[in-house]
C-alpha cells in the first residue's frame, strides 16, 4: 500500500535556537529533503538487546554474513528501462516492485549457499539443542504466555481498552511487547537493503479492521505487502512499469475510492503501516521502504507472529 499525505509539518531548530517550520505540498518532498540530510543519520534500526546468545549458532551465522558478502544479490529493484519495450513482456520474477505490487511472496529466495548452511548446520544445531526453531524463538523473545502474573502482559490503549492485537500504540513495548530484529537468513536482496524482521508477542491480524472475510482470507492466503515513504524517483518507476495504485479503484464501505484517497489507514494493514512509519521516520532518512506479512504456509515460524521489513540503507553505506 503507498502513502500519501498532502501536508507535512517539519519542526526544526536553527543555529540561534529559533524554531523554524517548513512545510512540504507533499510526502514526495518531504522523503526528497530527506535524501539530501539522510547520511546523518547512521543509527541502528533493530531493538537493542543482541538477539542470539548461543556461541554454536553465533559461529554459523558468521559463515553466512560471509557467504552473503560474496554472494550477488538474485533479486533487484526494479527491471531495466528501455525506451522502447513491451512492458508486457518484462521478466519481473526478480524484481522486488513487482513482487511486492502483486504479493508474490512465495518468489521470495534466500542465497542458495545460505540455503545450504541453513538446513544442513544451522537447523540442526537449533533442533538438537532446542527442539525446534520456534522453542529457540520464544527463549529469545521471551514472549512466554505461561507467566504467573498475567495482569503484567496487559497493555491498554489511551481509551483504556486491552490492547488484544499488534499496534503501532505507544503502550506497546519494545523488547517486551515486540522485537525489531536482522534477519540472519535474509532474502537475497539488493545490498542497499536491511532485512529486518518485527516479531510481536500478540497477533498481527486484527478481525476488526476487516471490512469483509475475503478480506482476512486473502491474507491468509496470499499475505500482504506495500510501499512506505516513496521517493519520487521510485514512485515514477512504479508508474512507468503501470504499477502505481493511482488507478487502482476498492470498495470501501460499499463505495469505489481510490487507493490515494484511502491512504492505507483502512484494512488489515492499517496498524503495520503505522508501526513501520513510525519507527522508519521520513525525518530520519528512511524511504523506499517495502513489507511484507507472509502468508501461514510461507512462514517459518507461524506459531509466532511476524512481519518482514526492507529497509532502504543510508545512501552512503
Amino acid at each position: 500500500m503507498i502513502n500519501f499525505v498532502e501536508k507535512i509539518e517539519v519542526v526544526e531548530t536553527d543555529e540561534e535556537g529559533e524554531t523554524e517550520e517548513t512545510r512540504y505540498d507533499d510526502e514526495s518532498d518531504l522523503v526528497d529533503q530527506a535524501l539530501i540530510s539522510s547520511t546523518q543519520y547512521l543509527k541502528e534500526t533493530p531493538s537493542l538487546e543482541p538477539f542470539n546468545f548461543d556461541q554454536d549458532l553465533v559461529n554459523i551465522l558468521r559463515k553466512n554474513q560471509s557467504i552473503i558478502r560474496n554472494s550477488e544479490p538474485l533479486f533487484v529493484l526494479h527491471p531495466p528501462i528501455r525506451k522502447e519495450q513491451d512492458l508486457n513482456l518484462i521478466q519481473s520474477t526478480n524484481s522486488l516492485i513487482h513482487i511486492i505490487r502483486f504479493c508474490k511472496l512465495y518468489r521470495f529466495r534466500r542465497f542458495p549457499r545460505s540455503e545450504t548452511l541453513y538446513s544442513q548446520e544451522y537447523s540442526k544445531v537449533v533442533k538438537l539443542k532446542y527442539g525446534s526453531s520456534s522453542n529457540y524463538l520464544k527463549s529469545r523473545l521471551k514472549f512466554d504466555p505461561q507467566v504467573k502474573d498475567l495482569k503484567s502482559l496487559m497493555r491498554f490503549d489511551s481509551s483504556g481498552s486491552v490492547i488484544k492485537y499488534f499496534s503501532s500504540d505507544s503502550a506497546l513495548q519494545d523488547g517486551n511487547d515486540y522485537r525489531v530484529v536482522t534477519n540472519e537468513w535474509p532474502y537475497a536482496l539488493p545490498r542497499d537493503y536491511q532485512h529486518l524482521v518485527v516479531w510481536s508477542r500478540l497477533p498481527l491480524l486484527n478481525p476488526n479492521l476487516c471490512n469483509s472475510r475475503t478480506e482476512m482470507n486473502l491474507a491468509l492466503d496470499r499475505g500482504l505487502s506495500g510501499f512506505i515513504n516513496l521517493s519520487r524517483d521510485l514512485r515514477s518507476k512504479l508508474e512507468y512499469f503501470k504499477l502505481s495504485f493511482k488507478e487502482q479503484k476498492m470498495m470501501r464501505n460499499g463505495c469505489e475510492v481510490s487507493v490515494d484517497e484511502e491512504e492505507a489507514e483502512f484494512g488489515l494493514e492499517q496498524e503495520i503501516v503505522k508501526f513501520i512509519k513510525k519507527r522508519w521516520r521520513i525525518e530520519e532518512g528512511y524511504f523506499d521502504l517495502m513489507w511484507i506479512l507472509n502468508p501461514i504456509q510461507l512462514q517459518s515460524c507461524p506459531t509466532l507472529p511476524h512481519f518482514h521489513v526492507f529497509v532502504k540503507k543510508p545512501i552512503h553505506l
